[in-house]
């Protein structure tokens, strides 16, 4: 399984930008597909701040230019959220 981040177009209200990105799995096996079918999804875009939060079994081709970086708070929060995968 692989877990990349996707950067969707920034927002800007007056002089806040948010830089809103999606969580990519892909490459899981059935196993983890079996898994991640059972997980609260919505809760996990809460804790990550994740506008979603899309789950494939093959390999997804995505635009690298629009890769984003993670910051800490989102890989704390994800290590929390993997802890028992």
């Amino acid at each position: 399984m692989r877990l990349r981040v996707l950067a969707l177009p920034k927002r800007t209200l007056g002089t806040a930008v948010e830089q809103p990105y999606l969580l990519v799995f892909d490459r899981c096996t059935s196993t983890q597909m079996d898994y991640l079918g059972d997980v609260d999804w919505e809760t996990w875009k809460t804790t990550v701040g994740a506008q979603g939060i899309v789950v494939f079994p093959e390999e997804v081709d995505l635009d690298e230019r629009q890769m984003s970086e993670i910051d800490d708070t989102v890989v704390n929060a994800l290590r929390v959220a993997l802890a028992g995968f």
